[in-house]
C-alpha cells in the first residue's frame, strides 16, 4: 500500500516549473476562447489548437495591433506578476466606449491563489438542476479535462449570451496582494490604477461562475464571468441586431432605407459584386427575413415599421463611426 502511494506522487506531483506553465496556458487557452466567441477579433486572427483533445481557438497577433497589445499585456505584465506571486486578479473587460470606464460590457475575472497543499488537485463544483456535485481531480490529465469543462462551459455561455456590438473597446486590469508586492511595482505594458476610477457596468450585470477551480501545489486558478449584455439588449435592441449583421448587410439596409426600393442590380452595385454572386441573393433573402424589406408588386420595398425606422439609425451611426475610425 504504502508503495503504491509513493508510486502516484511521483507520477501526480506537478513541479513549480510544471504548474506555472499549466496555468500560463490556461490563461492564454481562457483569454483566446474569449476573444473567438465573443468576436473580438476577425476569423483570420485565429488558428486551431487542441486542448487534451478539445478542438479550440488560439490567438495570432500577427498584422494586428489590438491583438499584439493583448498579447503584450499577458506574456510580458500578466505572467511576470504570476511568476512572483504578486498577482491575486486579472480582469479581461470589454467596454462600449474608449476611454470609458462606465461603459462596461463584460467582464472576465481570473483569481489567482498559491497555496501549498499537497499533491496536485482541482475541485470543480457542477450544478445539475437542485443537486450540487463536488469533484476532486488528482492528475494533470484531469485537471486539464476539467479545464476543458470550463472552456465548453464558456461555448454553451456564448451561445445563450446577446452578441457584442460592433463597436467596442478592451481592457485589463491587474490586482496584486497587497502585503506582498512593493508599491512601486508595476508589470511591463501597465501602469499605476490605485487612483483611477472603477469601472462600471453600462446597464445591471449578471454573475456566472464558471465551473470550480484548478489547483496545483503552487497555484490556483478561478474564471467569472459578469455580464450586463441580457439588459443592455434590452435597451438597445437595434443596437444588438446591428451586431449580428455582417457589413454588407449592413451596407444594405442602409442603402435600402435611401433608395425607397431596390433590386438585385442595386444590391450588386452598391457592394461592387457580381449580379450572379451568391452573396447577393443571401443579403435580399437576409433583408427579407427580417422584415426589413417587403414585396410589392414584384418590387423589394423598404418596409417602413418603427422598429426598422431605429434599426436604420444604428445602421448610419455604425457606419458613420466606421469612416471617420482614427488610423
Amino acid at each position: 500500500m504504502r508503495t503504491a502511494q509513493k508510486v502516484r506522487q511521483q507520477t501526480d506531483t506537478v513541479t513549480e516549473v510544471q504548474s506555472i506553465t499549466l496555468v500560463r496556458n490556461i490563461l492564454r487557452s481562457g483569454i483566446s476562447s474569449i476573444a473567438y466567441l465573443r468576436y473580438l477579433f476577425p476569423e483570420e486572427n485565429f488558428q486551431d489548437t487542441s486542448l487534451a483533445g478539445l478542438k479550440i481557438k488560439s490567438l495570432v497577433p500577427a498584422n494586428n495591433k489590438e491583438i499584439e497589445a493583448l498579447n503584450r499585456w499577458i506574456e510580458e505584465g500578466v505572467f511576470d506578476a504570476l511568476q512572483k506571486h504578486y498577482l491575486r486578479a486579472l480582469v479581461f473587460s470589454v467596454f462600449k466606449e474608449y476611454n470609458n470606464p462606465s461603459s462596461l460590457l463584460e467582464s472576465y475575472t481570473f483569481k489567482f491563489t498559491y497555496p501549498s497543499d499537497g499533491n496536485v488537485s482541482l475541485d470543480f463544483t457542477a450544478q445539475t438542476g437542485n443537486e450540487e456535485k463536488k469533484l476532486s481531480f488528482m492528475s494533470k490529465e484531469q485537471i486539464q479535462q476539467a479545464w476543458c469543462t470550463m472552456i465548453r462551459t464558456l461555448i454553451t455561455l456564448s451561445h445563450a449570451l446577446p452578441p457584442l456590438p460592433h463597436k467596442r473597446h478592451i481592457a485589463m486590469r491587474l490586482y496584486y496582494y497587497d502585503d506582498i508586492t512593493p508599491a512601486d511595482y508595476n508589470p511591463p505594458g501597465f501602469a499605476q490604477a490605485d487612483d483611477a476610477p472603477d469601472f462600471e457596468f453600462i446597464e445591471e450585470s449578471e454573475r456566472i461562475d464558471v465551473g470550480g477551480s484548478v489547483k496545483t501545489k503552487f497555484h490556483s486558478v478561478q474564471m467569472r464571468l459578469d455580464t450586463a449584455m441580457p439588459a443592455y439588449k434590452e435597451k438597445h435592441p437595434e443596437e444588438v441586431t446591428i451586431s449580428e449583421m455582417s457589413e454588407d448587410l449592413i451596407k444594405s439596409l442602409v442603402f435600402c432605407f435611401e433608395k425607397g426600393s431596390i433590386n438585385s442590380k442595386d444590391i450588386s452595385n452598391k457592394l461592387g459584386l457580381s449580379p450572379s454572386d451568391q452573396r447577393v441573393e443571401e443579403i435580399i433573402q437576409d433583408l427579407l427575413s427580417r422584415e426589413i424589406i417587403i414585396v410589392e408588386d414584384g418590387i423589394y420595398k423598404v418596409n417602413q415599421t418603427e422598429e426598422n425606422q431605429s434599426l436604420f439609425k444604428a445602421a448610419q451611426d455604425y457606419l458613420n463611426k466606421e469612416s471617420t475610425k482614427p488610423i
